[in-house]
């Protein structure tokens, strides 16, 4: 997904916070937290086979001031191993963790500060109250 198409996905009053703010969020709330989650910041690395997509996320990133590290054949290939794929890039910020525990990691964390977290419970609604 290019960052151009995050605002229609999350809101037009959040898509600027996801692209500029929810990777350094959730690896600071693991961090501060001491998550246990199989968490690593490596980088994100799309490969392709052509240069349109790459050309148009590696222009947007760096509008938005991300440095976006590009990739011949050869470096690509250095970096993850096989000729398959060419060119590509590879966006600094992001990272993976495993899902499901960094889930009960954050519901752990939100128990030990007095929230209630229930299970197998099901949403019917939601909306907003107050400014938050």
């Amino acid at each position: 997904m290019l960052p151009s198409e995050i605002p229609a996905k999350y809101g037009s009053n959040r898509g600027a916070a996801v692209l500029d703010k929810a990777t350094d969020l959730i690896f600071g709330l693991i961090e501060r937290h001491g998550v246990v989650c199989d968490h690593e910041r490596p980088g994100f690395v799309h490969a392709g086979f052509g240069n349109t997509f790459l050309e148009s996320w590696v222009r947007e990133w760096g509008e938005l001031g991300v440095t976006v590290e590009r990739y011949d054949h050869q470096g690509l290939r250095d970096m993850i191993g096989t000729d398959f794929y060419h060119p590509g890039m590879r966006e600094p910020r992001s990272g993976h963790l495993q899902p499901l525990y960094y889930t009960r990691g954050m519901a752990h964390t939100a128990l030990e500060k007095g929230a209630m977290v229930y299970g197998r419970t099901r949403a019917t609604s939601i909306h907003q109250e107050g400014k938050g």
